[in-house]
C-alpha cells in the first residue's frame, strides 16, 4: 500500500523511521503518471511492509519537499536505505522501477 504525504516534514520523519522508502513524484495531469500507477501499487503491495512507498503530487507537495529533492520531471522515483538515496529514475519504463525496487529489497 502507498502512503500520499505532501509536507518536507512528513517525508523527513518518514525517512528517519522508516530503513527502506521508494517516492513516486507525480500529478493527476501526467499520462506517463498514471500509465505506470498499476505497476506501483503492485510492487507496493508485494514489499509491504519491508519497504515504505510514498506518492508525492507534485501540485499539492510544499516547494521546500519538491526543491530539496530536485524533482524537475514526473513521473519520477526515489529509493532510499537508511536515509540516504540510493536509486533514481524519471519516466514510466516499468521494468526500471521493478529493478529500482528489488535492488532496494535486496539491502539489509
Amino acid at each position: 500500500m502507498t502512503q500520499q504525504i505532501i509536507s518536507h516534514k512528513e517525508f523527513k520523519s518518514i525517512l528517519e523511521s522508516n530503513s527502506k522508502v521508494v517516492v513516486k513524484f507525480g500529478a493527476v495531469w501526467c499520462a506517463p503518471c498514471t500509465t505506470i500507477a498499476p505497476t506501483y501499487q503492485k510492487l507496493s503491495k508485494t514489499h509491504s511492509p519491508d519497504i515504505v512507498f510514498l506518492e508525492i503530487d507534485v501540485d499539492q507537495a510544499e516547494n521546500t519537499l519538491l526543491t530539496s529533492v530536485k524533482v524537475s520531471g514526473i513521473p519520477r522515483f526515489l529509493a532510499y536505505y537508511k536515509q540516504k538515496k540510493v536509486g533514481d529514475m524519471t519516466g514510466s519504463n516499468e521494468q526500471n522501477l521493478t529493478n529500482l525496487v528489488q535492488k532496494l529489497s535486496l539491502r539489509s
